[in-house]
Parts: structure tokens; C-alpha cells; sequence
């Protein structure tokens, strides 16, 4: 199921199960953000990173969702927030993320 998501987005093909149930989350709820989307790195790992530029113009914040060691992490500028350490599943976390983040923006 999640890999569907491929289809649309070859780019991220070399994302785990973990960050591609995000991104069709993502695609599915905000799908202006998912166009953002990209493969990001840290220390040999690859992970889900969204950032949304402009979201915030009159402050110059910047809205950042990323899945790095499947943690569900939303960044607000310096600020940011895990979800997926607390919830068992991907959608689970994404559905605490979401209202957080409806909430900020």
C-alpha cells in the first residue's frame, strides 16, 4: 500500500515503509506540501523531509515534517515536536501530528 505513493513521487523511492505511509498521509491531507517532499540524510540514514517554504511570510518561519529513525518530527523554526516515539503506528502518530500542526498554521 504504501509504496503506491512511488508512483507519484519516484523521487522518494528510497524511503523506508515508515516514511512513505507519512508521505501518503501527507499527499492525502496537505497536498500542496507534498510536492516539498524530498529524501534527506543524516549519518548514512535516509528519511522523509518536507519543508515548506513561505508557509509563515510575515514572520520568515519556516514548517518542516520529518520521519528520521521512524520519529514523526514536526519543526516549527527551532521549535519541533515527536510524535512518532509515542504512538505504535505511522498513522497514529501522523493523526496527533496533524493536530498540531492545523493548530500552528
Amino acid at each position: 500500500m504504501s509504496r503506491k505513493i512511488l508512483k507519484t513521487y519516484p523521487h522518494l523511492e528510497e524511503l523506508d515503509n515508515y516514511a512513505l505511509k507519512i508521505m501518503n498521509l501527507v499527499d492525502k491531507t496537505y497536498p500542496a506540501w507534498a510536492g516539498y517532499a524530498q529524501v534527506g540524510e543524516f549519518e548514512g540514514e535516509k528519511f522523509l523531509e518536507i519543508k515548506i517554504p513561505g508557509l509563515y511570510k510575515s514572520t520568515g518561519r519556516e514548517l518542516s515534517i520529518t520521519t528520521a529513525n521512524d520519529d514523526l518530527t514536526v519543526y516549527l523554526n527551532m521549535y519541533h515536536v515527536h510524535f512518532g516515539r509515542f504512538f505504535k503506528t505511522p498513522e497514529e502518530a501522523f493523526e496527533h501530528a496533524k493536530v498540531y500542526i492545523d493548530g500552528i498554521t
